[in-house]
């Protein structure tokens, strides 16, 4: 078979499909992004920055077609992991980040900041449940959030099984079987100090980086 790029279709072919003009869709989607943003500002001036942080991080992922749940995946299945690569690298940049916030804190004697969550079995079985789930969708929460935006209608039915399970989740953790085997959260500064904690941290996401670095 010959390559059809040898070919190209001439620009004014009938050929060539048409590119659907997306303009008037652009300021639909501002005015409503501002009405919204007005209706929240009258009832919390704080929620207008947190619907314009919601914005931009919304189009920071859409533009970078950054996915978490393909930093897991694609190294098994297609043997690329220029996006674990990147997961990595956001992970170690956000340890130094959160590490001067909660140091702070700690030091100030205030709450810390983040969810410090017990462990037990739950964690594993909530993990591998996720990662399933992941897997057979095709992309974790914020990729169903971004094609969901973009169009992509099957991500409905991926958006009502996030709905349900949270829910479920949520029901079921407070029950007392679910609580067995629980073990209490570890801070891990609290227990071998801050330079040791931060140092471990980052030297265990390096050699991760350095070995994805080095794949084929």
């Amino acid at each position: 078979m010959k390559d059809q790029t040898a070919f190209p279709i001439p620009a004014g072919s009938k050929l060539r499909a048409k590119k659907k003009n997306q303009l008037p869709w652009f300021w639909l989607v501002l005015i409503l992004a501002l009405a919204a943003a007005w209706v929240l500002g009258t009832c919390n001036s704080r929620l207008v920055f947190f619907w314009a942080f919601g914005i931009v991080y919304g189009l920071v992922f859409q533009r970078s077609r950054f996915c978490p749940a393909a930093g897991v995946r694609d190294g098994f299945i297609t043997r690329d992991f220029s996006n674990a690569q990147t997961l990595v690298l956001i992970l170690l940049l956000t340890t130094i980040g959160y590490s001067v916030l909660q140091y702070w804190t700690w030091v100030h004697h205030c709450p810390i900041p983040g969810h410090l969550a017990p462990f037990g079995w739950t964690t594993a079985v909530g993990g591998l449940l996720f990662g399933v789930g992941m897997v057979l969708v095709g992309n974790c929460v914020l990729g169903a959030l971004v094609r969901l935006g973009e169009g992509h209608a099957a991500q409905l039915l991926a958006l009502t099984g996030i709905i349900f399970g949270s829910t479920l989740a949520a029901y079921l953790y407070s029950r007392p079987f679910f609580k067995l085997g629980v073990q209490a959260a570890v801070y891990l500064p609290c227990v071998l100090g801050w330079p040791l904690a931060l140092g471990l941290q980052l030297a265990f996401l390096g050699a991760i980086y350095w070995w994805l670095k080095r794949q084929p």
